[in-house]
C-alpha cells in the first residue's frame, strides 16, 4: 500500500509541475462528478462524504532516509517534524535553508576560510583547481565532478530557498534533499586536505 501511495505522490507531482496540466485542477472534475451523482450519492453515502473530500494517507518518509550527520539531524529533523505535525508544510523551505547553511558552514570550517565567501565560491575553494583545499579523488575528472556537484547544490537548491519563499516543497523532496546534504557533508569530511592550501 505504501508503494502505491509513493507512486500516486510521484504522479501528482509530475502532473502539477509538467506539461499542459501544470496549471490544471481536478477539483472542477470532482465537483461536476459530485453534482451528477448527487441523488445516487445520498442513497449510498448518507453522511455526505464524497470523493472531493477524501484524503489519501500520507506515505511514511522519515524512516526511509537515515540522516547520519549529528548536526544536520539535530538542527533539521526537529524542524521538519514540527512543521509536519503542526500542518505547516509551507515552511519546508526553512528546513532546506538550514541544511544548506550547515553545509556552507562546514565547508568554511574545513577550508579554514575567514572571509565572507559563500556557496559557489566555497565550493571552488574546497574542490576546484590543481590544489583544492579538500581532495576527494586523485582522478582529476572525479575531483572536478565533485566541485560541480557542490556548486550545483549551492546554485540550484540553496539559492532557491535563500532568495525566495517556496511554500510548495513536498515533504518527500525535503527528506531527499536532507539525505543529499548528509552525503555531501560525509564526502567533505572524508576528503584529504591538500598540502599547499592557501585560503583566506
Amino acid at each position: 500500500m505504501s508503494a502505491l501511495d509513493r507512486q500516486i505522490t510521484l504522479r501528482e507531482e509530475q502532473l502539477a509541475t509538467q506539461g499542459i496540466f501544470a496549471k490544471a485542477s481536478v477539483l472542477p472534475l470532482l465537483v461536476e462528478q459530485e453534482l451528477l451523482t448527487n441523488v445516487a450519492q445520498e442513497r449510498i453515502d448518507p453522511l455526505g462524504q464524497s470523493v472531493a473530500h477524501a484524503r489519501r494517507p500520507k506515505p511514511v518518509m522519515i524512516d526511509s532516509i537515515e540522516i547520519l550527520d549529528t548536526e544536520l539531524k539535530r538542527r533539521c529533523l526537529d524542524l521538519f517534524n514540527q512543521f509536519e505535525e503542526s500542518g505547516q508544510s509551507e515552511r519546508h523551505d526553512t528546513v532546506v535553508t538550514e541544511a544548506t547553511r550547515i553545509l556552507e558552514h562546514r565547508l568554511r570550517v574545513l577550508t579554514r576560510s575567514t572571509d565572507a565567501a559563500t556557496g559557489a565560491d566555497l565550493a571552488a575553494r574546497a574542490f576546484a583547481g590543481g590544489t583544492p583545499a579538500i581532495r576527494v579523488s586523485d582522478i582529476q575528472g572525479e575531483q572536478d565532478a565533485v566541485h560541480l556537484l557542490y556548486r550545483g547544490v549551492f546554485g540550484f537548491i540553496r539559492n532557491q530557498v535563500h532568495h525566495k519563499l517556496l511554500s510548495d516543497l513536498a515533504p518527500e523532496r525535503v527528506v531527499q534533499i536532507l539525505g543529499l546534504i548528509d552525503y555531501l557533508l560525509y564526502v567533505a569530511h572524508t576528503g584529504a586536505p591538500s598540502e599547499s592550501t592557501n585560503t583566506p
